[in-house]
């Protein structure tokens, strides 16, 4: 499990893009507090291009979230002098019908002189060419830019935060991060393990009633569908033994490999230690 502030905080939440969209705005309202050269440049990012949005440390700058108008609610307002911007923030849902249209009117009757519309997704995917907002920017362009400026930032609370969103876009893949050339004998390793496990669970003399392979998880389902042994991508060092009642889970087991000598054994041994965990948490957790 994933003990990253932001990544804590979601599981209270019931919208992950509203969560997403204050949390942003959280980090970047500190910045412009505490680090406002930084916080200022991070601004000027998500507005590069858009002619005359340009802000400077002496602007007075507001900035709202989920501001409720008669024709909409845009996720991000900011106002500064004669400037105001709509940012449209998306997580993994697309843009709603005549969502960009409904802004762009709302946006018509403001009066500042330089106004525009801005989209902050996940990809490209995300985007309809029918309805365009000003400018484009994505996530992982984020991710890149508070990877760069962290080093700068002086603020020991600017600084524990940017390193809390980095890690919460990482952890929601909303980051596209280098693939370096650990990558072929991490999977292989990978897969020896979930190999291991299968070894393991047939040691401790249980049956392995389904394979399961998903998007998030890789593993067995022990004895019926109401165990589940196996690893969750976002934390390969943690093998959870989990019961479930229908699609509920209500119970969870877990051996941490990092915070054992398991890496420094022979494959008997890791296979005894999983075996030996298996059958505990089988035991443990099947009344």
């Amino acid at each position: 499990m994933n003990n990253n502030l932001f990544s804590v905080l979601e599981r209270y939440q019931s919208s992950p893009e509203n969560y997403l969209t204050e949390s942003f705005v959280f980090v970047l309202r500190t910045l412009l507090e505490k680090e406002r050269k930084i916080g200022i440049s991070l601004l000027n990012i998500i507005c590069s291009g858009l002619n005359g949005i340009q802000y400077g440390e002496e602007n007075n700058i507001v900035i709202k979230t989920q501001d409720p108008m008669e024709e909409g609610q845009p996720d991000i307002s900011i106002s500064s002098d004669e400037r105001f911007v709509y940012i449209e923030v998306k997580r993994d849902s697309p843009l709603g019908q005549n969502q960009i249209s409904t802004y762009r009117s709302m946006l018509s009757k403001r009066k500042e002189k330089f106004r525009a519309i801005v989209l902050l997704a996940r990809s490209q995917a995300q985007i309809e060419d029918k309805e365009s907002p000003d400018i484009n920017i994505f996530w992982y362009q984020i991710h890149r830019w508070l990877m760069d400026e962290q080093q700068k930032i002086l603020d020991p609370v600017c600084k524990f935060l940017i390193m809390a969103f980095i890690q919460y876009l990482e952890v929601t893949k909303m980051a596209i991060q280098k693939v370096s050339w650990e990558y072929e004998k991490g999977i292989l390793a990978f897969n020896n393990l979930i190999q291991m496990m299968e070894v393991a669970i047939r040691d401790a003399k249980l049956k392995i009633y389904r394979v399961s392979s998903g998007w998030d998880a890789k593993g067995y389902y022990v004895e019926s569908a109401k165990f589940f042994c196996g690893i969750y991508f976002d934390n390969p060092l943690i093998i959870c033994y989990e019961k479930y009642n229908g699609k509920i889970k209500i119970e969870t087991e877990r051996l941490d490999l990092g915070s054992s000598t398991f890496f420094c054994q022979n494959a008997n041994e890791q296979t005894r230690i999983i075996r030996d965990f298996v059958a505990t948490s089988y035991q443990k957790l099947k009344d």
